[in-house]
């Protein structure tokens, strides 16, 4: 037995125990169709479809149940044609989790290296996580990442960063031009990743030192290089510098068509 949850009513689901037909009223015998749509066919009146939906209603994006759906079947059921079709558009437009909680921004070409592109995804609490963005060089052209080095100098490793407290002391601070990490491909071609803003070094990304192909794969989420905490009374001021999504698309496509070689 399954449960249909459309706006605030739930449906139980049963097949029918003359011909098969999923049927939500009850398990009401549908022997007056002269031919079962769906082609099943039961000798078991306890033969019930585990046919679960995600919720439909206006503005949800969440799946509130598993979209394990039984989709012949649905589609052979006029009623819930509609549901069915709303709720695959639905999850079309869904926005992803980056989307919905973090504003992005962008640093092109960063100190004058062409394409290496960064990206610095702002939450609403001030804390941004500086990742890739898609157009740098190490995401393209499907490189192999052979090494990530944290040490910036004999003096100064970013894995040696330690912070206390609901206030985060002992963080290393950074400006906007420290680097982070340098990032070496298998074609012995080298990238240093910068920090982009300013703001106190809460965390590195250690993942992705023991399994590199997370940057590679998920640079915006799992594979993110580092967590940075700007001042409170600079939290607004940091993006004055940086392009928004819209800014950084169009600057993209303007380098493109200038350049002769792309990144």
């Amino acid at each position: 037995m399954a449960c249909l949850h459309y706006g605030s009513r739930h449906v139980r689901c049963h097949r029918c125990w003359c011909c098969g037909q999923i049927d939500p009223r009850n398990g009401r015998c549908c022997s007056d169709v002269p031919q079962c749509p769906a082609g099943f066919t039961s000798s078991k009146q306890s033969d019930f479809v585990d046919v679960r939906v995600t919720e439909i209603r206006k503005g949800c994006t969440a799946d509130m149940l598993c979209r394990s759906i039984c989709v012949p079947v649905w589609n052979h059921i006029p009623q819930y044609k509609l549901y069915f079709s709303a709720m695959e558009e639905t999850h079309q437009k869904a926005p992803s989790v980056i989307d919905r909680y973090y504003t992005r921004w962008y640093k092109t070409d960063m100190k004058g290296n062409s394409c290496e592109d960064h990206c610095i995804l702002q939450h609403s609490n001030r804390i941004c996580l500086i990742t890739l963005a898609e157009t740098h060089p190490i995401l393209q052209n499907g490189r192999k990442i052979k090494s990530i080095n944290y040490r910036i100098s004999d003096a100064c490793s970013r894995l040696n960063n330690k912070v206390s407290g609901k206030s985060k002391r002992g963080g290393q601070f950074l400006t906007e031009f420290a680097p982070l990490c340098r990032i070496t491909c298998t074609d012995s071609v080298e990238y240093t990743i910068f920090s982009c803003i300013r703001g106190r070094l809460l965390e590195v990304n250690q993942d992705i030192l023991e399994r590199p192909d997370l940057l590679l794969e998920k640079p915006s989420t799992e594979g993110y290089i580092a967590v940075i905490l700007p001042k409170l009374e600079e939290s607004k001021s940091i993006t004055s510098g940086l392009l928004t999504r819209e800014q950084y698309e169009e600057a993209v496509s303007k380098r493109t068509t200038q350049e002769p070689q792309p990144c």
